[in-house]
């Protein structure tokens, strides 16, 4: 959230900031892993990138892994993301928010939940 905040300090929401920068974050690993860009090559390794190997939580980190023949679980600043089978997440964190009168959240607990 630094880096977004430093790249652009008016941003206000940063709501599933985390969860989109590890969507892609993963894409790239697939692809890397896939040695290709053809979408159904990736779609292949989506699940594994997540929990297949040793675990690394920075995209150079991750990267540096691929390079060396290695097998990742990536985790990002969203928290693990051990997908399933079928590309579906085994655990998520819920955060409740309370929206504040400037219309910004307040967040009021979280709670991590697996399946």
């Amino acid at each position: 959230m630094k880096r977004l905040r430093e790249a652009n300090p008016g941003l206000r929401n940063l709501t599933y900031a985390a969860q989109a920068y590890d969507a892609a974050v993963i894409t790239v690993l697939a692809a890397a892993v896939a040695g290709t860009d053809a979408p159904a090559a990736v779609a292949k390794q989506i699940d594994d990138v997540t929990r297949a190997g040793e675990r690394c939580t920075s995209f150079a980190a991750c990267m540096t892994l691929v390079e060396h023949g290695k097998s990742i679980a990536y985790d990002g600043p969203s928290g693990p993301l051990r997908l399933t089978d079928h590309g579906e997440p085994n655990s998520a964190t819920y955060v409740i928010n309370e929206i504040q009168a400037d219309g910004t959240l307040k967040p009021l607990r979280s709670e991590r939940v697996s399946s």
